[in-house]
């Protein structure tokens, strides 16, 4: 699609040619009459209006060239903005990559402890059952037995206080990572 000329553009376009209609004329006439100046007059005229319409010109592109420096400036500008930006985020990536990696560490650590203790209480469970058969068979041990029991109620007690301290520790460690991730993209909604 083409668009209109300015009407700057076209009145400048029509004059030269105008004008190159007057030198080949003034020519002609000079030629016929033997007189220079027909043809001298128009010509003078017609490099004088070149001149004018160069100087126009060369304002114009100097003026665009102006205007791409600037548009190549704001591009180098919006580009070092996107490279600092895309670092910023690179770094965020990390720090979540590195509070993911403790908290894997975390929860595998905590896992073992729960193994460990859980093997400890079908160890005490165990012997539980081996102190009840032997207060069957000896009367002289239930005391032990009465003692043992309370042992293992208050390792028991320890054990819930400690699974119910990770549950909330593992919780805590949750809600930050998901506030980590809604730090790098807040549009992201992470239920």
């Amino acid at each position: 699609m083409k668009t209109a000329t300015p009407p700057k553009h076209w009145i400048r376009q029509n004059a030269e040619n105008g004008l190159l209609i007057a030198v080949i004329a003034g020519t002609v006439i000079a030629v016929s009459t033997e007189k220079m100046a027909w043809g001298l007059i128009p010509i003078a005229i017609a490099l004088i209006f070149n001149q004018f319409n160069r100087r126009q010109d060369n304002r114009h592109q100097h003026h665009q060239l102006s205007h791409l420096e600037t548009s190549i400036q704001t591009t180098q500008s919006e580009q070092e903005n996107q490279q600092i930006l895309l670092w910023q985020l690179k770094q965020k990536v990390e720090e979540l990559e590195y509070s993911l990696q403790e908290f894997k560490q975390q929860q595998i650590q905590d896992t073992d402890s729960l193994k460990a203790k859980t093997s400890t209480i079908n160890q005490v469970e165990s012997i539980v059952e081996k102190q009840k058969h032997l207060e069957q068979t000896n009367s002289s041990t239930q005391e032990q037995v009465k003692e043992l029991h309370n042992y293992l109620q208050q390792i028991t007690e320890l054990l819930d206080s400690l699974v119910k301290f990770q549950t909330e520790q593992s919780q805590t460690m949750a809600t930050k990572l998901r506030d980590l991730q809604l730090n790098l993209d807040p549009n992201k909604d992470i239920s």
